[in-house]
């Protein structure tokens, strides 16, 4: 962690991407989004991004 300040960089977000509601990979994807939370936490990071949705429909 030490190196990206070095470096002049920040982390300003983490990002998880997922869908919490699905009936079957649900449980899996809410495991990510929360362990993404927690380290976020741990490296001091403000801001976790959450995307979810679903595929396009066909023609759509």
């Amino acid at each position: 962690m030490g190196k990206i300040p070095d470096a002049g960089l920040g982390i300003s977000a983490l990002n998880a991407n997922g869908n919490q509601l699905h009936p079957v990979s649900g449980p899996q994807q809410d495991a990510v989004l929360r362990k993404t939370i927690r380290f976020a936490q741990l490296m001091e990071v403000p801001t976790v991004v959450c995307m979810s949705g679903l595929p396009g429909a066909a023609g759509g």
